[in-house]
């Protein structure tokens, strides 16, 4: 497991000290599953900025009624990247739980800016597998989030099998609160 701590970049271009350079120490952690966009609206639509931008006040506005004091975000394209410009929004402390270094290196390339982009606003950023991808990696991820929270804020269709199932069984078998928020989602879009 490697930690990585990335300055921020300041208004005027500078850089400035992460205020939380280390993992998370607070009370109130807030950790994040959820699915891509692909699970959470039809192609095309689930690529478009409309969405994304929807997705992500629809986060502010989980954010904002939950007040956490930290947020874990793993960073994955979605709901996670979602709820991480939420907290950055909301000026919360996001702590972003890498599964592998190039966790983006396949994305297209406006998604790979703005997750470097998000990742030189976290307050901490831990990678938790030296290799590549691997669902193995992507658990160790999803623990590491479980573990370092109080409670779980999942964006979950119950119908759609894949890592964010995983990430809640193992949530739920270490009894971590998890607030559900898909009909919420649902009656949003």
């Amino acid at each position: 497991m490697t930690t990585l701590t990335l300055p921020k970049p300041d208004a005027c271009g500078g850089t400035v000290k992460p205020t939380h350079p280390a993992p998370p120490t607070c009370d109130w952690v807030l950790g994040v599953t959820g699915h891509r966009p692909h699970k959470l609206a039809p192609k095309p639509q689930c690529y478009s900025k409309a969405f994304r931008v929807g997705l992500t006040q629809f986060a502010m506005e989980r954010l904002a009624d939950i007040q956490p004091e930290q947020v874990i975000s793993g960073m994955a394209l979605g709901w996670d990247q979602a709820v991480a410009i939420a907290a950055i929004r909301l000026n919360i402390p996001l702590i972003a739980a890498i599964p592998f270094q190039r966790q983006a290196s396949r994305w297209p390339a406006t998604s790979q800016r703005r997750y470097h982009q998000i990742l030189a606003r976290a307050a901490h950023v831990e990678i938790l597998s030296q290799g590549g991808y691997s669902p193995q990696a992507m658990q160790a991820r999803n623990e590491w989030i479980v573990n370092h929270s109080h409670h779980l804020l999942a964006l979950c269709n119950p119908a759609q099998p894949g890592g964010t199932r995983h990430c809640l069984a193992y949530a739920a078998q270490q009894r971590v609160p998890i607030i559900h928020c898909w009909d919420a989602f649902t009656q949003t879009v």
